[in-house]
């Protein structure tokens, strides 16, 4: 998912103390390409570099940029469109999900997360995760999300180390559900922010599901898709206007490669999205990868 897979990149400041240290003369670019959340306690007055406000930054995280707001002031949201997200498990009733509030409409908020275990025969594994949290929130969420009016259909895994095993019945559960869900309510796209090795021994199972899905007219999107061939990742920092083309970067490793000209910058830097921890908490992540980029 990252380019750097250690702790640190993934977990970084998140609800730690740090009121007694001085980040002052931390460049603020460095500090804009930390992860921190709400909880995350900062020094107090000069302590931070200055243009460094983790309130501000985490709330402007939210934004998927690029004009995309735009698109759903004009109604261009996802309503009226299932996707099925295969990942980890997560906390179900965050407030990202919940259908946005109309006049005169329900006091209760409903959800446009519909829940799915594919567990097998798998006893561990079943703690919630972080990682699809994120790409849930980053597709769907209705403040964070690229389709905040989307319904998602979210199929869970184990995190037991045989995610393509399990995203394979995940594939065959879609696939039955289609039958069943009226034509207007059908899943019409599969996300999963992973990809497979060619040795992985669950490829050929991967395969014939995917051919599947594809044959059933559902669009998958994942690692290994053609369609990312053309993509890279990267992001707008916090300090310049997520609106403007102009003001994004590639991802910091991907700096020295080689583009074609017609190549597509997805973001998935310097975003935030729903966390765990309870159903209003979120968090900031500076640097991400492709499993990011792929809802968006």
């Amino acid at each position: 998912m990252h380019a750097d897979f250690s702790p640190d990149a993934i977990w970084g400041f998140q609800g730690r103390d740090y009121s007694d240290k001085d980040f002052s003369a931390v460049p603020v670019g460095t500090m804009a390409a930390q992860t921190f959340d709400l909880a995350t306690r900062w020094p107090g007055q000069g302590g931070l570099p200055r243009g460094f406000d983790p309130a501000v930054f985490l709330e402007t995280g939210k934004e998927p940029g690029l004009g995309i707001g735009d698109l759903h002031d004009r109604g261009i949201d996802g309503r009226g469109i299932a996707v099925a997200v295969f990942d980890k498990p997560i906390r179900r009733d965050h407030e990202e999900f919940e259908v946005a509030p109309v006049p005169d409409g329900p006091s209760m908020p409903a959800s446009r997360l519909i829940y799915h275990e594919v567990f097998d025969d798998e006893v561990g594994g079943r703690d919630f995760h972080f990682h699809g949290i994120a790409v849930a929130s980053l597709l769907a969420g209705q403040t964070t999300g690229v389709a905040p009016a989307v319904t998602v259909h979210y199929f869970a895994v184990p995190d037991a180390g045989r995610n393509f095993h399990f995203y394979s019945l995940a594939a065959g559960q879609v696939i039955e559900l289609n039958r069943v869900l009226p034509v207007d309510e059908r899943i019409r796209l599969v996300v999963i922010s992973d990809g497979i090795a060619a040795d992985d021994p669950a490829r050929d199972e991967w395969e014939s599901a995917l051919a599947l899905l594809e044959g059933a007219a559902t669009t998958v999107l994942y690692s290994g898709s053609p369609l990312l061939k053309e993509m890279v990742w990267g992001g707008c920092p916090p300090s310049r206007d997520r609106a403007d083309p102009a003001c994004y970067e590639r991802a910091l490793h991907l700096c020295e490669s080689k583009l074609a000209p017609q190549t597509l910058l997805v973001p998935g830097d310097y975003r935030t999205m729903a966390a765990n921890e309870s159903p209003d908490a979120y968090v900031y992540r500076g640097r991400g990868g492709w499993s990011w980029a792929i809802p968006y």
